[in-house]
């Protein structure tokens, strides 16, 4: 019995012991661990805006029990700094210890940085008008003839020294390669960084206005001849020279003969001499500027071949 007695204490002992030591190795022995925490600054006036880059984490240093040292987060340990008395200009931020909220039982041993600057301005809105920035070219024969946006303007918040200098705000680069019509397209805004819409606050819409593309050519010593008669003819001069207007695409290939037609009508004319402008055939969509020379001398001879 008293062999039993003393086996069952010696394994309490040993057990109160292992117990003691978990206890002691976990609870009671220091640790250490170093944990990035957000900086938040929310309390700045909505006056004021921050440029630049600033601060986005601190690195805080901790030591206590192991137990207590697993409770902290990044989370539960964010910085806001108190900003609500700050004015356009360089704010400094010193760190403190107690400004960061610990549980009991953790010691807070170091900060990195314990200092650090903010470069704050005053913010406003301004209007400005809008514009399409374009890339690429249409298709050829083909060109831009207008370009619209709407809202054809926008309000804009974000710091005073970028705003000021700004005279209009464009659009993303808008791509026409190959369009040969108009065509509208729904595209962001290109704004710099720490600006913001206010409004509208909607989507904004380009509308590029294509058409063909329009150009003059000359052509010279062209032949002349005369319709419409049985009886023999001369014309002086003989040849003409005009000018045309109208699509690239149709004019880079047009020839006489076989796109349009020049001649004289002599019909109802009788013998002798006559003064004639020439008649000139033109594709549709295109138009004559320019006839050298604009009259002709028709001679009209009797037809002595009749019997």
């Amino acid at each position: 019995m008293i062999h039993s007695l003393l086996n069952k204490c010696i394994y309490r002992s040993i057990f109160s012991l292992v117990i003691y030591s978990i206890l002691f190795w976990g609870c009671g022995a220091e640790h250490e661990a170093d944990i990035t925490s957000p900086v938040d600054y929310r309390t700045l006036p909505h006056n004021l805006i921050i440029t630049g880059h600033p601060l986005k984490s601190i690195d805080l240093h901790f030591s206590g029990s192991k137990s207590m040292i697993m409770t902290l987060s990044a989370r539960d340990l964010t910085y806001v700094p108190d900003l609500t008395a700050a004015i356009a200009g360089v704010v400094s931020i010193k760190i403190n210890k107690k400004d960061i909220s610990t549980p009991k039982g953790v010691l807070l041993r170091e900060i990195k940085p314990a200092h650090f600057a903010l470069h704050v301005e005053n913010k406003i809105e301004k209007k400005l008008p809008l514009k399409v920035s374009i890339s690429g070219k249409p298709a050829p024969g083909f060109m831009v003839e207008k370009i619209y946006v709407e809202p054809s303007s926008v309000i804009l918040s974000g710091p005073e020294s970028l705003l000021l200098n700004m005279e209009r705000v464009l659009t993303l680069p808008v791509d026409i390669g190959a369009f040969s019509e108009t065509f509208k397209k729904k595209i962001p805004l290109n704004i710099p960084g720490g600006v913001e819409i206010v409004s509208p606050v909607k989507i904004f819409l380009a509308e590029v206005s294509i058409k063909e593309k329009s150009v003059t050519k000359k052509f010279a010593h062209l032949p002349l001849k005369g319709k419409n008669t049985k009886l023999p003819y001369s014309i002086s001069p003989d040849i003409l020279e005009i000018e045309v207007e109208g699509p690239e695409n149709i004019l880079k290939n047009m020839t006489p003969g076989n796109d349009f037609d020049i001649f004289i009508d002599l019909a109802g004319l009788g013998p002798g001499e006559h003064l004639k402008r020439a008649s000139i055939i033109l594709p549709f969509s295109t138009r004559l500027l320019k006839v050298k020379p604009e009259f002709f001398k028709v001679k009209i001879l009797k037809n002595t071949g009749l019997k």
